[in-house]
């Protein structure tokens, strides 16, 4: 199993525990954290970005969230729409 699978099945691990949607969304995106995507063939590098900049999006409504990591202040809405991205992130990986 590669390091991208790995990932992937720890960030599903995360996804479906009883953890909040907040630890869910920070651990998540942690788990993306130093991976290595310059062998990325062009069309997983292109969705990669696709659901990291919707997810950057989200993100940069709460100055906050880049100082002390606190996905506390985000709405449920913005919690849903950032862990349904990272869902999709992590299928468009896994099938491309």
């Amino acid at each position: 199993m590669n390091d991208l699978q790995i990932r992937i099945n720890k960030i599903t691990q995360i996804l479906v525990s009883e953890s909040s949607k907040q630890d869910k969304a920070l651990l998540s995106l942690q788990a993306f954290s130093g991976l290595e995507i310059t062998h990325f063939s062009q069309k997983r590098m292109k969705h990669f970005y696709k659901y990291m900049f919707a997810i950057n999006a989200i993100t940069s409504y709460y100055p906050r969230i880049i100082v002390d990591n606190n996905y506390n202040s985000l709405s449920d809405a913005h919690l849903n729409e950032i862990l349904k991205n990272v869902q999709q992130l992590c299928l468009k990986l896994l099938i491309d």
